[in-house]
């Protein structure tokens, strides 16, 4: 390619082919999502009918979690909080917050079950014991089983988190970021409180046969043993739009520079027009920096 080749109304063969290059590229990438999307669905976490204490006493059930789906929804809540780190961010996201408080709870309990005192009370290697036996209660909760059997240190906390969910969604906590749900019942909020405890698990409760949880370890929390994992970063390139706009950038100015260093004339002459440009203006700038001389 020559110089001649950029005059108006010569054939441009770059980008013809980046043409082809860019559809190629946006098929590719829709074809990507939509297959992400049925992947996503058909990955989804299961929804267990019950979950139980060891004794089989009732702790949650599948019902109350669908029911507290439409609670949530209908005290739009997505608008004032966020879940699985999706919504307006004004509150808090219900989904970290749940889960934290879970495994601070059962933490607690295990270690008064253990060593008679509270885990902050613990020596650090006592710390380090209850800490993993909470790691294996959470991560250990099994939600492809249609009865889910719970320890008696999560059950207590699950029945804790949700008394202290339904009293939020009733009352004004600006400091933690709730505000009341007049929309939603007595019962209604203990439901709320229940999906939002199975969104919760759902983060820490490993998938089969895997290490990670069926959010891929999100949120990002040490402390219940959620840590990022190589699927997090292989995701974000592959679905990330700015991915696709950065290889049809990478494409765009590879032919660009490609077709510029072929116009030798051209680039010669630019660069020529550019000395030239800046040989004045160092001059003239030099012009306005002499000194000025008076007589006192």
């Amino acid at each position: 390619m020559t110089a001649d080749s950029l005059t108006p109304g010569a054939e441009d063969r770059v980008s013809n082919v980046l043409k082809w290059v860019l559809l190629a590229v946006a098929v590719g990438s829709f074809a990507l999502f939509a297959w992400a999307t049925l992947l996503t669905y058909e990955r989804a976490p299961p929804q267990p009918e019950r979950y139980v204490t060891a004794d089989g006493k009732l702790v949650m059930s599948g019902a109350d979690i669908i029911a507290g789906k439409g609670g949530f929804q209908k005290a739009d809540l997505m608008d004032y909080g966020s879940l699985y780190g999706m919504g307006s961010y004004f509150g808090q996201d219900y989904t970290a917050f749940a889960l934290m408080r879970l495994a601070n709870l059962t933490e607690d309990a295990i270690a008064q079950q253990q060593f008679g005192k509270p885990y902050d009370a613990l020596a650090a290697g006592d710390q380090a014991a209850a800490r993993d036996a909470m790691r294996r209660d959470l991560q250990g909760v099994d939600l492809t089983r249609s009865a889910v059997t719970l320890s008696d240190a999560l059950a207590g906390a699950i029945n804790t988190v949700r008394d202290q969910m339904a009293d939020n969604l009733s009352k004004v906590d600006l400091a933690i970021g709730w505000t009341p749900a007049y929309s939603l019942g007595e019962t209604e909020r203990r439901q709320t409180a229940d999906f939002i405890i199975y969104s919760a698990l759902t983060t820490v409760a490993r998938r089969p046969n895997v290490n990670w949880s069926w959010t891929e370890n999100w949120p990002f929390e040490p402390e219940v043993g959620n840590t990022p994992t190589t699927n997090t970063f292989v995701w974000t390139c592959k679905v990330d739009p700015r991915s696709g706009t950065a290889w049809i950038g990478l494409l765009v100015g590879r032919a660009q520079l490609r077709r510029i260093s072929s116009a030798g004339s051209l680039v010669d002459e630019t660069m020529a027009i550019g000395r030239i440009l800046r040989q004045r203006g160092t001059t003239v700038g030099a012009a306005h920096s002499m000194p000025t001389w008076t007589h006192g």
